[in-house]
């Protein structure tokens, strides 16, 4: 938390999932841009081990960090994570995502929750049944602009699985 000046910060790791249940760093997260960090939320794959045949565990394409580049090259990639252009999922997709006043617009694929977080307030869209999925939300978030400097949106689908967008600043 102490860490100043980090362009990225974990927010899930598979490894984690499989080993100590610490899969979901949101919490974390949230701590961090509460102090003032600006990082954006980074999901990784990763492995520590493979099966007696030499084939990897189970931990290889479970989570991404999705980017918007102009071109497939190391500039393209390094800068769209440091201009923000990107978000990271277990499953969800971000479609897109803007400000109208107050209002928080989210266009994304089949979801169950979109929830609006600022500093210590939480905002959700109005709920929806397991069995039913929508893919775009107009959040008020009067509330978080009154005691938050940022934004950012996190969204659940039916099978639990998450996505964390990267932070809006006012």
């Amino acid at each position: 938390m102490a860490i100043k000046g980090a362009d990225g910060m974990e927010v899930f790791n598979s490894i984690a999932v499989e080993f100590n249940n610490y899969s979901d760093d949101s919490s974390f997260y949230e701590c961090f841009l509460r102090r003032g960090g600006r990082a954006i939320p980074i999901a990784a794959d990763d492995t520590h081990k493979v099966y007696g045949d030499g084939s990897p565990f189970r931990e290889y394409f479970k989570v991404a960090t999705y980017l918007l580049v102009d071109e497939l090259s190391y500039d393209g990639l390094m800068g769209a994570l440091k201009s923000g252009c990107c978000y990271a999922s277990t499953g969800p997709s971000f479609y897109g995502m803007w400000l109208e006043g107050d209002l928080l617009y989210v266009e994304c694929s089949p979801v169950v929750g979109v929830y609006a977080h600022g500093k210590c307030i939480t905002v959700k869209n109005q709920d929806v049944r397991r069995t039913d999925c929508m893919t775009r939300a107009a959040i008020n978030i009067a509330k978080i602009r009154e005691s938050s400097p940022y934004v950012w949106v996190q969204l659940r689908d039916s099978d639990g699985r998450k996505a964390w967008s990267v932070p809006y600043f006012f």
